[in-house]
């Protein structure tokens, strides 16, 4: 956010938030695989075109994703696999949610609200600068 919130009331309310959780990526699949062996099963036909060059997967209604829409990014230089919630989160707004691999024993979960998904090529490059500053290793003494 620009600002810090004022009151616990107010840091409730987290559509401009960037929420960043780091993992360790012992058990985790890498987005590419995931989409690859998992997700692709379930989807109910072909992707729609989405916001910001995104491709829109649905799943079917009696998979275990049908609560979710699947955002996927072709590009090259960018590549995007970002899941939604169709319904909102305790936190408030609906979620969006994206995984990066950060290092080979590290995954970052990257949640913002579905309201800003046409922004992701921004949100992304700014999580993982942030994850550069937390990851970046400590200057020699």
């Amino acid at each position: 956010p620009a600002r810090l919130p004022d009151s616990p009331e107010e840091a409730r309310y987290l559509p401009d938030w960037l929420i960043l959780t780091f993992e360790p990526r012992d058990k985790l699949l890498d987005p590419a695989t995931r989409f690859r062996k998992i997700y692709k099963v379930y989807f109910d036909g072909a992707p729609t075109a989405g916001p910001a060059g995104l491709a829109r997967y649905a799943f079917k209604e009696n998979s275990p994703y049908a609560d979710l829409e699947l955002f996927v990014s072709r590009d090259p230089e960018q590549p995007a696999l970002i899941r939604c919630d169709l319904k909102p989160s305790s936190l408030g707004p609906i979620l969006c949610e994206a995984r990066v691999i950060v290092t080979d024993q590290t995954m970052m979960r990257v949640r913002f609200a579905q309201q800003h998904l046409a922004e992701w090529r921004e949100l992304d490059v700014k999580a993982r600068s942030l994850a550069a500053e937390f990851f970046h290793p400590a200057p020699k003494l």
